[in-house]
């Protein structure tokens, strides 16, 4: 027979939710930081606006345009697109 373990929780319909133990603003945390998903989902329905989306966060966290001239150095950030559908 299988013992089961305490820690393991996935299959186990007596555990309590985590979600219980949360405070009201880090529920609240959760929900904003969702917003944001749902809201990137929402504008990006194919490859192609999902692509035109992720490039804006891209740069707004401050990556670069990889190019033939780019130098690769550890600290520095590029993103390449490559047919518009794939980043």
């Amino acid at each position: 027979m299988h013992k089961k373990r305490k820690k393991d929780c996935k299959n186990d319909l007596e555990c309590i939710s985590s979600w219980i133990a949360l405070s009201d603003k880090q529920k609240n945390d959760i929900f904003s930081y969702s917003e944001g998903h749902k809201n990137f989902f929402d504008k990006s329905e194919t490859e192609l606006s999902f692509v035109s989306e992720a490039v804006k966060i891209t740069k707004k966290v401050g990556f670069k345009t990889l190019t033939e001239q780019s130098p690769i150095v550890p600290e520095l950030k590029y993103y390449d697109v490559n047919r518009d559908s794939v980043l």
